[in-house]
């Protein structure tokens, strides 16, 4: 339960951190509701790319732009959490795959 939690608040604060910084219009309270509510709604819809993209994006301009916040900003930071947490650390995995094989 507790290394679950810990998962969800490093994602929250990873997505209220970059909503922040791309629009810092609104409250901190705001941004940490609508990051749970896209993490809520992530959950439900299955996932029918490679890494889940395009699915938190949409939920993000979805629920941001409820919240006053722009698509661009929105659209943003979700593709940035894509990167940082699924992007960058497989292609760090192919390098380190692609040394082992060849050693």
């Amino acid at each position: 339960f507790f290394v679950s939690f810990l998962f969800y608040l490093c994602y929250v604060l990873q997505f209220v951190i970059l909503v922040a910084a791309f629009n810092n219009e609104m409250h901190f309270i705001n941004f940490l509701w609508a990051s749970t509510l896209v993490m809520f709604a992530k959950t439900f819809f299955p996932a029918v790319s490679l890494g889940e993209l395009g699915v938190r994006e949409g939920v993000s301009v979805f629920f941001l732009g409820q919240m006053g916040v722009s698509a661009a900003p929105a659209f943003n930071a979700a593709l940035f959490i894509f990167f940082i947490n699924i992007l960058m650390p497989s292609l760090i995995g192919l390098i380190f795959l692609f040394k082992k094989n060849n050693a």
